[in-house]
């Protein structure tokens, strides 16, 4: 009976095995860890092709291989494979194989519409600005409504300075105070 690498002898994981092969064990080791003998361990490893060596060499060498297959399976679309179903599947997993490909390389699998993020991302810009704004304002309200007595009267006072003619705001301090208050008391 043959095994895959998911399927299960005596309920024991072949990927637990390989798991705990892969972080050093020894077959009698692991063997302990599962409830089995070293043998045991020796003839699962055995069913699957499992060596150490051997799945290191697949995950440094994946792309290639991936590139491999998806040649093979290329080659193997002929003018009478064409005329069948099982084309489509060959180019649909030589298709699989080219992305698997370029993702184990570190390259783009998708296209991505970067003017559209650009324009998307000058949006959010214009809103943040806007929101910025609204907070500003939020805030000034929120700090005039909760102002003291003497805060209301020294934001008065200042409205009132900006209110007079030019040539009597350089006029000097008492005076100008007296003109504020005068302009204040009519204003109320």
């Amino acid at each position: 009976m043959a095994e895959s690498l998911t399927g299960h002898s005596k309920g024991i994981p072949i990927e637990d095995m390989i798991h705990y092969s892969e972080r050093g064990l020894s077959h009698a080791e692991i063997g302990q860890m599962v409830g089995c003998s070293a043998a045991n361990v020796t003839a699962r490893f055995g069913k699957v092709g499992y060596t150490p060596e051997r799945l290191k060499a697949y995950k440094l060498h994946r792309a290639d291989i991936f590139t491999e297959k998806q040649r093979q399976i290329m080659d193997a679309i002929s003018p009478e494979k064409l005329k069948k179903s099982t084309a489509y599947q060959l180019v649909g997993m030589g298709g699989i194989l080219y992305d698997k490909e370029r993702l184990e390389r570190g390259e783009s699998t998708q296209n991505i519409a970067y003017a559209d993020m650009a324009k998307n991302s000058d949006n959010i810009d214009t809103e943040i600005e806007t929101l910025e704004t609204e907070i500003m304002e939020m805030e000034t309200a929120v700090a005039r409504s909760v102002e003291t007595p003497f805060e209301t009267a020294k934001r008065q006072e200042n409205e009132a300075v900006k209110l007079l003619p030019a040539h009597t705001q350089t006029v000097d301090k008492e005076t100008a105070t007296d003109q504020v208050v005068s302009v204040i008391s009519k204003g109320q």
